[in-house]
């Protein structure tokens, strides 16, 4: 039977399965989540060398890239290669979740060496603000089929504070391109906090690039606002004397560049003052020293006798990408159970999704911590009352030793009709090793249970209390607020 043809416009055609691309790169690829602030490669690499590489330790980047290629991200070696070493650089990444050991590149190029060469592992950061939670109780997120179906991936990480506000995201959209500089962790977490006590609060954030650097010339609280704008950046140059080897230039001015704004490197700047200099076009460097050293930008530039070296920094700020004018576009791809959609965010609202995040993911973390604390609780309460009536001596042990077939299965169902116990307190006592009858173990179980008691209050506190979540958050903020 012959297939039905439908007629339909060509422009009609090429503009809906162009918006299908589109939509599945910007969420596939290059939009970061809202809820954990991370695009999806990033996400995969990180849940990766946690769940499959177990990377505590130092490992081969080649395992890392490997285990994310073959579970969650079959997109290619080289950008998974290229996002693991963006997430270890310091100049790329102002809180790396990822610490590494070998050539990754620098800030004066970006070229790493390959992944067979060089080692990588979470950072301290990343399993206490991204992983601790999800380690601890796989439940505090969703879990979705990876690309072929043959296991789960995270569909957001449970981070506990904004890692898009703190990393930024700078990457290419369909049409778009998503803008999203760092900031600092103490600000952050100050108007994080500040929202959480006074909803109505308006969020104001500066951005804290990488390096070190002046921001000019900006309205940052109508960028807060809109989300949208641009601002002007300008790595460090400081004017000082010579103090270098060569003894003919002591007491000259000199002007020595110590920081580049993000995506600048000091290779290219330096290829462009020499070419400025040749065509002079920039005038009064008579030489120059490289002092720079792994994670310390200093190049030097030793200025003629009599020249103004406020003029000479002012052209070489106006000639080459010293001086950068960056764009804010706070584009995010939101999930509300519901619909999945792309929107531009400002700051206020993107801390507030966060916030609404933030405390569901808490509840979820709280309330599978309650269950186990209970879980365990009705086991150790149930062998204490057991100790304590003798049924242990007279009951449990006799039925036990009366035992003629090799059959846990029959010995718990008639432990659990003779004693009336559940079927966790029963495996319990089967399972028991016999030094623990002694009445140094049932002070030891005692005391674990009044423990749990206590940890069991606390957790139903937090749930149930008005409050409790959001001053838990609060407190929790604060402690890495303390420590990072």
């Amino acid at each position: 039977m012959p297939e039905k043809i439908i007629e339909r416009n060509m422009l009609e055609e090429f503009f809906d399965n162009y918006r299908t691309f589109a939509m599945y790169c910007e969420f596939q690829r290059s939009v970061p989540g809202c809820k954990d602030g991370l695009i999806p490669v990033y996400r995969r690499i990180v849940h990766c060398a946690w769940e499959y590489c177990h990377a505590s330790q130092f490992m081969k980047c080649a395992n890392i890239i490997g285990a994310t290629m073959q579970h969650d991200h079959p997109h290619g070696d080289q950008g998974i290669k290229t996002g693991l070493y963006s997430l270890i650089n310091w100049y790329q990444t102002k809180y790396p979740l990822f610490t590494g050991q070998g050539n990754f590149g620098n800030t004066y190029t970006n070229s790493g060496a390959s992944e067979r060469y060089t080692e990588a592992k979470l950072s301290p950061f990343c399993y206490d603000v991204v992983l601790d939670e999800v380690i601890k109780y796989k439940g505090v997120v969703d879990w979705i089929d990876n690309y072929d179906k043959r296991t789960k991936e995270p569909l957001f990480l449970p981070t506990k504070v904004p890692l898009l506000l703190l990393n930024g995201s700078m990457h290419m959209a369909v049409g778009d391109k998503v803008d999203v500089p760092s900031h600092n962790i103490n600000e952050v977490i100050d108007q994080i906090i500040a929202l959480i006590k006074n909803p109505r609060h308006k969020v104001v954030l500066v951005p804290d690039h990488c390096q070190k650097c002046e921001i000019i010339d900006t309205d940052w609280a109508d960028i807060s606002k809109r989300g949208f704008g641009l601002y002007k950046v300008r790595g460090i140059i400081e004017i000082k004397d010579y103090f270098g080897k060569n003894k003919k230039y002591f007491g000259r001015k000199v002007l020595a560049i110590r920081s580049c704004p993000n995506l600048t490197y000091l290779g290219k700047i330096m290829t462009s003052i020499e070419k400025l200099v040749k065509d002079n076009k920039l005038i009064g460097i008579e030489d120059t020293e490289d002092e720079s050293e792994v994670d310390d930008m200093n190049y030097i530039l030793i200025l003629r006798p009599g020249v103004d070296p406020n003029f000479v920094r002012e052209s070489i700020y106006q000639n080459t990408r010293l001086q950068n004018t960056f764009r804010v576009n706070f584009k995010v791809f939101v999930d509300d159970g519901e619909n999945v959609y792309t929107q531009r965010m400002n700051y206020t609202e993107y801390l507030q999704n966060f916030i609404m995040y933030r405390m569901m993911t808490k509840l979820r973390f709280y309330e599978l911590r309650h269950q186990e604390i209970e879980t365990r609780l009705h086991v150790v309460e149930n062998y204490i009352w057991a100790m304590e009536s003798g049924k242990i001596d007279d009951e449990v042990l006799s039925m036990i030793r009366k035992q003629k077939v090799v059959d846990d299965d029959a010995l718990m169902e008639a432990l659990i009709k003779k004693c009336k116990i559940t079927d966790l307190q029963a495996k319990f006592i089967m399972n028991m090793e016999t030094k623990k009858l002694s009445m140094g173990y049932y002070k030891k179980f005692c005391a674990e249970r009044d423990e749990l008691k206590k940890k069991s209050d606390e957790c139903k506190y937090i749930i149930t209390k008005d409050g409790a979540l959001q001053q838990a958050i609060i407190d929790e903020l604060m402690e890495i607020k303390a420590k990072y």
